[in-house]
């Protein structure tokens, strides 16, 4: 969102489906046939960034991000 020429907000909303990865096969010359084990879960992340625009050319940016996990 850009309420001025100088000022820009942005918001993202992201889902990642780690659900889906489970357990792969990987196949090792060592250990054939060895489960990868992924312990992860789905889930959100969300990120929030601000930008100014100053006199000069100069800029400002600031931004937060913060994950379910």
């Amino acid at each position: 969102f850009r309420p001025t020429p100088d000022w820009n907000f942005e918001f993202d909303l992201e889902w990642t489906d780690w659900d889906n990865l489970n357990s792969p096969i990987i196949n090792l010359s060592e250990n054939p046939d060895t489960p990868l084990v992924f312990n992860y879960e789905s889930s959100f992340i969300y990120k929030f960034g601000i930008s100014k625009k100053f006199n000069g050319g100069w800029k400002a940016s600031a931004g937060y991000l913060y994950s379910e996990n």
